[in-house]
């Protein structure tokens, strides 16, 4: 929206600026030459109108450019979704950081531990499905590869139970 409002200001503000120079260079010519001149004051006023409002209607390149978030901010937002677990969050910044320095290392590692977690996860839900199909041996080598893998305390406490608990259920056959 903010581009597109931009572009529009832009083009009226060339449009009146174009205006203003014809329309002045006219005016001077038929001051020269003696000649009736109300309709070119109209004309180089109207066109000098447009310029004022394509540079007034929208707040300028300089604060369009503020609202623009830097790398730095961009990494920062990344790093505390990732932290508070919002990892699609997260993904979306360290891809958008991506698209600006395809070889930036801060996000290359940020989507590789996101990816090391969304693995964890998804081995740790395999484990419970295998533990309701009494698959123990497969669901431990699922749980103790996703607490390898994963960096949330919550996540490997709860492995960590699930692991007793097979070792438990074992322990009674």
């Amino acid at each position: 929206m903010q581009t597109s409002l931009f572009a529009i200001a832009n083009v009226i503000g060339l449009l009146g600026l174009s205006g203003v120079i014809c329309f002045s260079i006219l005016l001077l010519i038929s001051f020269l030459s003696n000649k009736k001149t109300l309709f070119l004051i109209f004309a180089l006023f109207f066109s000098f109108s447009l310029f004022a409002l394509g540079t007034l209607m929208v707040p300028g390149e300089n604060k369009i450019l503020e609202k623009v978030p830097s790398k730095e901010a961009i990494l920062q937002r990344a790093r505390e979704n990732e932290s508070q677990g919002f990892l699609q969050k997260a993904e979306k910044d360290y891809q958008k950081l991506l698209e600006l320095a395809p070889l930036d290392s801060d996000a290359q590692e940020g989507l590789g531990r996101i990816k090391r977690e969304e693995f964890a996860r998804n081995l740790f839900r395999e484990g419970r499905k295998c533990i309701r199909k009494e698959v123990y041996g497969k669901a431990l080598s699922n749980f103790l590869l996703a607490q390898s893998l994963t960096s949330n305390s919550e996540l490997k406490k709860e492995i960590k139970g699930k692991v007793l608990m097979i070792h438990n259920m074992l322990e009674k056959k």
